[in-house]
């Protein structure tokens, strides 16, 4: 299944993913998890030339969360991403949670 989201959003979570790998909040084997990830979500955002939204894989956003919510516990990271950083884990926390209700009531 896949999930609506904008190419703002899809770009704030690459750049999430490319933050915390410059921090060494990923262990070694996380990595190609992660790469993966950052692929899929990097070509969307690079095909989206013109439009507000795309769909990107539920799982691959499911990962981003988690993977937001690991790396907040094991890298610090500046103060002045801490807002911009929680902003977009609600905003994706609310796309799934939108998705799985939909799934629900097929």
């Amino acid at each position: 299944m896949s999930v609506s989201v904008k190419v703002e959003d899809l770009t704030r979570a690459r750049d999430v993913l490319l933050l915390y790998s410059k921090k060494a909040a990923f262990n070694i084997e996380e990595y190609v998890d992660v790469g993966n990830v950052y692929k899929s979500i990097a070509s969307k955002v690079e095909d989206a030339k013109e439009t507000d939204s795309v769909d990107v894989p539920k799982q691959d956003i499911l990962y981003v969360i988690q993977s937001m919510n690991v790396c907040a516990q094991r890298a610090p990271i500046e103060l002045q991403n801490y807002k911009p950083i929680a902003a977009l884990f609600e905003t994706l926390g609310a796309i799934v949670k939108q998705a799985e209700e939909e799934e629900s009531k097929e």
